[in-house]
């Protein structure tokens, strides 16, 4: 087919274009344009060949050679073929005949007096046209007119045949009291319903509605931080391990990597370059303290631990670093840090733990691709009060925890509770 399809590719070339057709026999515009409609039978012995003909000449008229085609292409582009419809007269259906427009109709409230023919005002009459009921009379010689008979009956009838199926429904009673059914509707006594098997469990009346239980639960050993977790709320930590975890961000999976490293010798900064190459010049530039850090640093004390991002240790002097959100404000990067448990309880444990002897702890808010910031304006110099009484606190939530005490906490922090359906904040069952 290619020797085909290259032959109709030079022919449907005008003369002088490049590509055109054989020049041993050249030919005129006008002939190659007349034998080219001429080529398509359904072309050939239509009314439009004068009219394509009429429109070749035209361009002809106007460009020569390479140019013809382009011109007779955009004329034929404003021409217009005519078209005559079949004429005709539409008939229509037996069913469109009879009145019926759907395949299913609903009456809905088929009770006695919801559907009548009873005289209203016409509101398209007129002022002066509107005369009384005597005149009315008077000029239908004493008869009354056919709109002010009635037809209730007959409406209702003519209802029951608008479709090929009609469903007649109405209501037994309403807050008045009870409803009667329009007979000519309805029919004189309806069927009831047969019996049916339940068509849900809600149907059945159970001897004991299930309710969710709510006693203790095995739970793993925890961290200090999840310790804060179950204090906020127990029901919503242990909903949330059930629930897969969103999908993290790029530096909560650079931070995970991190911790994981223990400690950024070259060869693990240049994997982290091109495995998160949106941070490569901010790490660079941190390099000499990021190198200097111990990573996922860990402490553990009376069967409690935590995890550290980063900490690193001067002579008698503590740096606890934790990493936040990209782009995070200084005052909201260090919030962060201290709505935490694990940096304050280790600290309160590093200054408290005669083995270690340290005298000064810094906890640092660090946000990614951006500065360290210092978390209370200055070091932790000694164990004050509010420290011990943190220490009691985690202490207090451990023993809960252990218990496997499982209770909703309802509050403010159900709103963004992504389980509070568990628990119907607070209302089990």
């Amino acid at each position: 087919m290619g020797v085909v399809w290259k032959a109709w590719l030079a022919r449907l070339r005008s003369p002088g274009e490049e590509g055109a057709g054989s020049a041993g026999s050249p030919l005129s515009p006008l002939a190659w344009a007349e034998e080219l409609v001429d080529a398509l039978p359904e072309v050939r012995h239509s009314s439009s060949r004068e009219r394509l003909m009429e429109r070749a000449r035209e361009a002809h008229r106007i460009a020569w050679g390479p140019h013809f085609r382009q011109w007779w292409a955009a004329l034929l582009a404003e021409t217009y073929e005519p078209h005559h419809p079949n004429g005709g007269v539409a008939l229509l259906t037996p069913n469109l005949a009879s009145g019926q427009r759907f395949r299913r109709v609903y009456i809905t409230y088929a009770v006695e007096g919801a559907y009548g023919a009873e005289e209203v005002e016409d509101y398209f009459v007129p002022e002066e046209l509107r005369v009384g009921l005597e005149e009315a009379l008077r000029r239908a010689g004493g008869v009354l007119p056919r709109r002010f008979t009635g037809r209730d009956r007959l409406l209702l009838e003519e209802l029951k045949t608008r479709a090929e199926e009609v469903v007649i429904t109405y209501p037994e009673a309403d807050q008045e009291g009870p409803l009667e059914p329009d007979p000519v509707l309805v029919g004189p006594a309806p069927d009831p319903l047969p019996p049916l098997p339940a068509a849900s469990p809600l149907e059945v009346n159970p001897p004991q509605p299930y309710r969710a239980g709510l006693g203790p639960v095995l739970l793993a050993s925890p961290t200090v931080e999840d310790l804060r977790h179950y204090e906020e709320c127990p029901m919503r930590h242990w909903a949330e391990r059930l629930v897969q975890d969103p999908k993290p961000e790029w530096w909560q999976l650079w931070a995970r990597e991190v911790r994981e490293s223990k400690k950024l010798v070259p060869a693990r900064l240049e994997a982290l370059a091109q495995q998160f190459p949106q941070a490569e010049g901010w790490m660079r530039h941190h390099h000499t303290l990021l190198r200097g850090l111990n990573l996922g640093f860990s402490l553990e004390d009376k069967g409690l631990r935590v995890q550290l991002d980063g900490i690193s240790r001067r002579d008698r002097e503590v740096h606890i670093y934790r990493f936040v959100a990209p782009g995070t404000p200084s005052k909201e990067a260090e919030e962060k840090v201290r709505k935490r448990w694990s940096e304050r309880w280790a600290a309160a444990y590093l200054l408290s733990h005669p083995t270690w002897q340290i005298r000064r702890v810094s906890l640092w808010a660090w946000p990614v691709l951006g500065e360290p910031v210092l978390v209370y304006g200055n070091p932790i110099e000694r164990l004050w009060e509010a420290l011990k009484q943190h220490q009691r606190r985690v202490q207090e939530a451990k023993e809960r925890y252990s218990s496997g005490e499982i209770k909703p906490k309802p509050g403010f922090p159900c709103r963004n509770c992504a389980v509070r359906d568990v628990c119907r904040e607070g209302s089990p069952g």
